[in-house]
């Protein structure tokens, strides 16, 4: 509702609606037309002044990754007869990209019960930030009722969660929930994880695929994506630096298991030594001053005469399936927008044997519940993802309040920034959770880099 106002009101002597009488002020009601029109009449001349101020920049293409099956998944119990473990060789060797059905490895409850209690249970939140959901009867559970855990997993498992307990999902999440992987010690140590990295079927798979038995699987983590949280972004890029890879990556394998069913996207066939070569030759040129050897090695769909970003495919991984990559090969990341469902799973990976000294620490981690201080690559590991650190107010508001008065006491400290202002900080661990060593076969002590092969 506008406001009727008089001439001793402030404004300018050049509105339209006011009028100067030397014998006092005038009533004089606003014109709502004439205010409309002066409105619009300002609104076109701050934008005119915009587009004259500065030149508009161009939008990047925007590129819709197709959805495809697999030509072939394999089956984990054939990988047992030579000629259909050649094949499927032959098909990772061409493809860069493999699905081998683990069958009955995997129970999807059980497995997602696990993701519950160990993995958001050992959360140090406070009690309002620890997982719960609201039922369609109205019935309320929380994850700290034993009674409730089957239900919260009813939920989890929902081909698309509802917006009530989606929102309040959002609130429980694990630090690192936009890329989707928890780096918190249950998420390194879960019995699925341990059951699966130690399998003897499909190390076996690995060991041929790799012409390598003595391999060790690498120590990674849980994988929890949650629709319109976990980024998904047109981000097609290689891992290694397509200029410079190193002739041992050959024998390393990257991967994950899929409780649930997710997505894999990638430029199949973009791992072969043919086409990285004519790929440097046509594409390096395009984007200069990068430097040599830098990881993630990202396309613009701007700067892609090849039509790469139109190749990408995004493969759907079913439940309970493995999908592996060669380290070389050109992939993306999946979107996860409001129809997505959870994914839920964890990475899997394998290499040659490791040193002397990561077999000690690995040792150690596997009977403490530890995790390791660095990635393979050397980059340290965060408890929070690192950028939180040059956003202070954003740590306090997504991890820090939510802690418990306890955990408070032990993880969050101060720090002095450059400029000389103190603001909070954490440290990466401290909290004591519930943690049981896992009963590893000899097999599994020597695929997990507990034990030195051949000893």
């Amino acid at each position: 509702m506008y406001k009727t106002l008089t001439s001793s009101d402030t404004m300018e002597e050049t509105s339209p609606v006011y009028k100067k009488r030397k014998n006092g002020p005038v009533q004089q009601t606003l014109v709502l037309g004439d205010l409309s029109a002066t409105l619009e009449r300002e609104r076109a001349r701050k934008e005119e002044e915009k587009k004259n101020a500065a030149p508009s920049v161009p939008k990047k293409t925007k590129i819709k990754v197709q959805e495809a099956e697999f030509e072939k998944i394999f089956s984990i119990s054939r990988l047992g007869d030579p000629v259909y473990a050649r094949e499927m060789k032959t098909f990772y060797e061409e493809n860069g990209i493999l699905c081998i059905n683990l069958e009955n490895k995997i129970d999807k409850r059980k497995a997602v019960r696990e993701f519950v209690t160990s993995l958001f249970r050992e959360m140090p939140y406070r009690d309002e930030f620890m997982l719960n959901f609201k039922l369609a009867n109205g019935k309320e559970v929380h994850v700290n009722n034993d009674e409730d855990i089957d239900d919260i997993v009813d939920v989890l498992l929902e081909k698309r969660i509802n917006a009530v307990n989606l929102s309040r999902l959002k609130k429980c999440l694990l630090p690192h929930a936009t890329f989707g992987a928890p780096c918190t010690p249950p998420s390194f140590h879960m019995k699925i994880e341990n059951e699966i990295r130690q399998d003897p079927q499909l190390y076996w798979a690995v060991a041929f695929l790799l012409n390598n038995e003595w391999i060790n699987c690498d120590f990674n983590r849980a994988i929890f994506r949650v629709p319109t949280v976990t980024e998904g972004e047109d981000f097609l890029h290689f891992d290694l630096d397509p200029r410079q890879i190193r002739s041992s990556v050959d024998s390393e394998l990257q991967g994950k298991v899929c409780i649930t069913a997710c997505k894999f996207i990638c430029v199949p066939g973009s791992n072969t030594d043919e086409f990285l070569k004519r790929f440097v030759e046509v594409y390096d040129p395009l984007y200069p001053g990068r430097k040599l050897g830098q990881a993630k090695y990202s396309l613009d769909p701007d700067r892609d005469p090849w039509g790469l970003f139109g190749k990408q495919r995004a493969y759907i991984v079913p439940a309970g399936h493995a999908v592996f990559w060669s380290p070389k090969i050109l992939h993306g990341h999946p979107s996860f927008d409001r129809e997505t469902p959870i994914s839920i799973g964890f990475y899997l990976g394998f290499h040659p044997e490791v040193s002397p000294a990561e077999r000690a620490i690995r040792r150690e981690l596997f009977s403490t519940g530890g995790i390791p201080e660095k990635w393979p690559s050397g980059d340290r590991i965060w408890f929070f993802p690192k950028k939180f650190q040059n956003f202070p107010k954003v740590l306090q508001s997504t991890v820090i309040d939510k802690l418990t008065p306890d955990a408070h006491e032990v993880l969050v400290t101060t720090r002095t920034t450059q400029s000389g202002k103190v603001v909070p900080d954490m440290k990466p661990w401290g909290w004591k959770g519930t943690f049981e060593p896992f009963p590893f076969t000899p097999l599994g002590e020597y695929i997990t880099g507990q034990r030195k092969w051949g000893e």
